[in-house]
């Protein structure tokens, strides 16, 4: 039983010096893998560049940060799935909702709202949204 279990985290080590060299304190998850937003169908042409965005991404499936990828081949951590809206409710009547997006508002990339939020959400920065009180009569 032990054996598979060294074996595992041999592979684990090689790996990660292969990546980030024999210091340790170096190794940083956000250096190999990144949230791609993807832009369809411009991402899957030569405009790639123009029209997708990449963002830092610390999470997996089982952390609030959330987010998970797919091996397509070795070494390649980039997110497929992440959670792109966050929105906090404190139930107060004296405080704000508060959100974030991921990239922007807009899906237009020539909008200067198209990742405005991106460096915000990697940040762990939020908006807070200002309602108005309904007025009953």
């Amino acid at each position: 039983c032990v054996q598979p279990l060294v074996l595992a985290f041999e592979q684990a080590i090689t790996e990660l010096n292969q990546l980030f060299g024999e210091n340790y304190n170096e190794w940083q998850w956000h250096r190999v893998s990144a949230k791609v937003l993807p832009q369809l169908p411009f991402s899957k042409t030569p405009l790639r560049n123009i029209f997708e965005r990449k963002s830092i991404n610390g999470g997996n499936r089982r952390t609030i940060n959330v987010g998970s990828f797919y091996m397509r081949q070795a070494r390649d951590y980039m997110s497929t799935q992440a959670s792109n809206l966050r929105f906090l409710v404190e139930l107060d009547e004296k405080s704000y909702p508060l959100f974030m997006l991921d990239s922007g508002q807009s899906g237009n990339v020539f909008s200067k709202h198209y990742d405005d939020m991106l460096r915000m959400h990697e940040k762990g920065e939020y908006i807070e949204v200002v309602t108005l009180s309904l007025i009953h009569i």
